[in-house]
């Protein structure tokens, strides 16, 4: 992390830490308030509403409990309003989002729970619970019908969200006290908001500067190696390809001499390719007898497929790619030492 990520975050918890305090303070402590509760009664029928939590934030989940009873000898069955439709379509589905809707097992009541994603007041609409006398045709009018109307949600913007209920019909109402705006509070978001905004243009800009580093390049044994591999995955001496396997293994084998000791003769002999590696001071210092003469007998070898059209068998071509392989890796560069490795960094 940067020095200047690493202080705006610094600064967003010094003063997220200060405000917390601050907060805590001047708020005093209180307990919940109660669940807000409408009741409504139509003759042996009895309905209620509830919702808590009484002050939820905004988007925060509300949960609606519809419940009803009917007096003792009444043969009515209850019938329960399509509480999602009507929300919906009062409210609209960018402001109310009803999550869950369930019918108690008993069928004594209807559990919801719902968001609103909008401040200010919201009149929910009238909630009708019926009794309909048991057996009666569908169409006939219900034996009771009590109205849960004139709720209000009232949702703010603030850390706790007041959420006034009032009824018009028989309803326990209760209304949290108004609190000013805390505009220290807004301050002091806005300005961590500011501070970790520039660090992160600041890291931004410094990461857009620095161009990307390039990998490392591959280094000619390795290259070497993963071509021969590459090569004898095809099987082309299995199948009676011996010329383009030949030719394709003594190309391994210039590019990988190219490469390890700076040569750059693509169109010489063989014997005129091997003089030049021994001309080349690395050629001297590295191959030894046993090498050069490893190199002559495959060239060689390699020269009467492709020239004098020799048939080799298959066994003779495992041996030529063994040789290259055993080559490449004893002529391949030491890897440094820890000693070395110290001198360098020092």
């Amino acid at each position: 992390m940067s020095r200047a990520l690493r202080a705006a975050c610094a600064c967003a918890v010094l003063v997220a830490a200060g405000v917390s305090s601050s907060a805590a303070e001047s708020s005093p402590a209180s307990a919940a308030p109660p669940p807000l509760v409408v009741r409504a009664d139509d003759g042996p029928l009895h309905a209620v509403l509830s919702a808590t939590p009484a002050r939820p934030a905004l988007g925060a989940p509300v949960s609606i409990t519809l419940t009803a009873q009917l007096d003792a000898g009444t043969a009515a069955d209850l019938r329960w309003p399509d509480v999602r439709s009507e929300l919906t379509k009062a409210l609209g589905t960018d402001v109310v989002e009803v999550e869950t809707v369930r019918t108690r097992p008993d069928g004594g009541g209807v559990e919801l729970v719902l968001r609103l994603f909008d401040q200010g007041e919201h009149a929910l609409p009238p909630l009708d619970v019926r009794a309909i006398a048991t057996g009666a045709d569908a169409a006939a009018p219900p034996l009771a019908s009590a109205r849960l109307d004139g709720v209000v949600l009232r949702v703010d913007a603030g850390v706790g969200d007041d959420v006034a209920l009032a009824a018009t019909r028989g309803a326990v109402a209760w209304a949290a006290p108004a609190r000013p705006f805390p505009w220290a509070l807004a301050g002091a978001a806005a300005a961590v908001l500011a501070a970790l905004a520039a660090a992160v243009l600041l890291l931004a800009r410094r990461r857009a500067a620095t161009p990307p580093t390039a990998p490392p390049p591959v280094p000619p044994h390795e290259r070497a190696l993963a071509a021969l591999e590459a090569l004898l995955a095809r099987e082309l001496p299995e199948h009676g390809r011996f010329d383009p396997y030949f030719v394709e293994l003594s190309e391994i084998v210039r590019r990988y001499l190219e490469e390890r000791f700076a040569l750059r003769a693509p169109e010489q002999t063989t014997e005129e390719f091997l003089a030049s590696i021994m001309r080349s001071e690395t050629g001297r210092r590295t191959l030894e007898p046993a090498h050069r003469e490893l190199l002559r007998a495959f060239l060689v070898r390699a020269d009467l497929v492709k020239f004098a059209r020799a048939v080799p068998d298959v066994r003779e071509c495992g041996r030529a790619a063994s040789d290259v392989e055993r080559f490449v890796v004893e002529t391949q560069p030491e890897a440094p030492q820890p000693d070395d490795v110290e001198e360098i960094v020092a």
